[in-house]
This record gives C-alpha cells, structure tokens and sequence, in this order.
C-alpha cells in the first residue's frame, strides 16, 4: 500500500537525522582525546578516530582529490533519494530514503 506523498514530513526526518548525526560527533570531538574507547556491547565499541580517507581509510593517501569524487557520489545520490521522496511510496520506504 502506498500513501500520499508527504515530502515535507520525510525531508524533516532526514534533516533530524542529520542534526543529530552532527550533534554526536561534535559531542564526541569536543568531550574525549583521539584514541579514546568505550565498550558499549561485546560486539559494539565507541572510538574517537580521524578517518582522512573512506571506510577503513580507502584512498587516504591518494593527494587530495578523493574528497571532491566523494563528495560528488554523495550529492549525486542525495539528489536522487531527493527525487525519490517526490513519489508516492510505502512509509518504510520513505523512512529508508530519508
């Protein structure tokens, strides 16, 4: 079943994903040094790290132009999860985009 397109509701969803995304980071970068460490769960840790590259710091030392091709795939796929909110779709769908 899908139900009316309700863009404004899912924007809003993403937008407070993202400032909450933010708020912890900053949380964490103002409150513990580089290399602190809380084990949450067995399987779970929360570390304070720096990352200059990707996942497990892909192409960190590639000279720079790795930030703009990922921010370029970044915005590219923003827009069309974007998109993808102007159709009508199934709310857990919708979750999933925002």
């Amino acid at each position: 079943m899908t139900y009316p397109n309700r863009k404004t509701y899912w924007y809003s969803v993403a937008f407070i994903v993202l400032a909450i995304d933010q708020a912890t980071k900053s949380l964490i970068d103002l409150t513990t040094p580089l290399g602190w460490s809380l084990e949450v769960t067995p399987f779970f840790n929360l570390v304070h790290v720096l990352n200059p590259g990707a996942a497990f710091s892909f192409l960190a030392g590639a000279g720079g132009w790795q930030r703009w091709f990922f921010l370029a795939i970044a915005l590219g796929a923003s827009i069309w999860l974007a998109w993808m909110l102007t159709k009508p779709v199934r709310r857990l769908e919708a979750l999933a985009y925002s």
